[in-house]
C-alpha cells in the first residue's frame, strides 16, 4: 500500500465517521446502515456515489469494509444488528475533525474527555485497586479491565484494546493534574501485567479480527 492510498483510506474513514455523526445527531446512538450510506453519499457524492451515477445513487460497497474493519478495530465505531454508532472515542475524533483542531490536549497537559472517563473507569477496576501479583491475575480480570466479554466479537475486542491503551498512553504523556498520578501508575502497572500474562489470548483474538476482515 502506498502512502497516497493509505491517506485516501484514512480520509474516507473520517468522512464515514462524520456521516454517522450527522445521522446520530452528534451522539453515540446506533443508526441504520442504510441511513449512513445515504448520508455519506449526500455529503460526498463523488466519493460515495455509484460509478457512472454518482449524483443519482449511493454505493454501499465503499462503506462496508471500513465500518466492519479498521473503524471497529480502531475502537471508533460499534455495531449491533446491522446498525452502527460512534463510540466515545469516535465521537471525540469527529469533534476534533469538525473543530479543525489537530493539536492533542495531551500535549497541553490535559486529557480528552473520553480518555479521562476511560482512565477513571480503569482506576476503579478490582484488579487495579488491589494490584495483585501478575500470576494471580485471571482472564476475567483482563476482560473486566478492557470492558469486554468472552462473547465480544474479534473486531470490537481489538477496538477496545486500542481505545483503552490509547487512553492510558495519553494519560502517561499528559500528566493531567485532575487525575492522581498514583492512579495512572496503578492503571499502567495493571495493564502491563495483564498484557504480559495473557499475550497469547490477546494475540489470538486480534488475529481473528484481521482474518475475518480479509475473508
Amino acid at each position: 500500500m502506498t502512502a497516497a492510498t493509505a491517506t485516501k483510506g484514512r480520509e474516507r474513514q473520517e468522512k464515514i465517521l462524520r456521516a454517522i455523526f450527522e445521522v446520530a445527531g452528534g451522539t453515540t446512538r446506533v443508526c441504520a446502515y442504510e441511513d449512513i450510506v445515504v448520508q455519506a453519499w449526500k455529503m460526498w457524492p463523488e466519493e460515495f456515489g455509484l460509478r457512472g451515477y454518482v449524483h443519482e445513487h449511493p454505493d454501499s460497497s465503499d462503506l462496508h469494509k471500513p465500518l466492519y474493519g479498521p473503524l471497529k478495530r480502531e475502537g471508533l465505531v460499534r455495531s449491533s444488528n446491522k446498525k452502527f454508532g460512534l463510540t466515545d472515542r469516535g465521537l471525540a475524533a469527529v469533534e476534533r475533525l469538525r473543530s479543525g483542531s489537530e493539536r492533542r490536549l495531551a500535549e497541553r497537559g490535559r486529557l480528552e474527555r473520553d480518555e479521562k472517563a476511560e482512565i477513571l473507569r480503569l482506576a476503579d477496576r478490582p484488579a487495579v485497586r488491589m494490584l495483585p501479583k501478575p500470576d494471580e491475575l485471571l482472564d476475567t480480570d483482563l476482560y473486566d479491565f478492557y470492558g469486554v466479554t468472552v462473547r465480544t466479537k474479534p473486531a470490537e475486542f481489538a477496538g477496545r484494546l486500542k481505545t483503552v491503551d490509547a487512553a492510558i498512553d495519553a494519560a502517561v504523556q499528559a500528566r493531567d493534574p485532575s487525575i492522581e498520578l498514583e492512579k495512572v501508575a496503578m492503571v499502567v502497572a495493571t495493564r502491563d501485567a495483564l498484557k504480559e500474562r495473557y499475550a497469547g489470548l490477546i494475540s489470538e483474538r486480534c488475529a481473528a479480527a484481521k482474518h475475518k476482515n480479509r475473508s
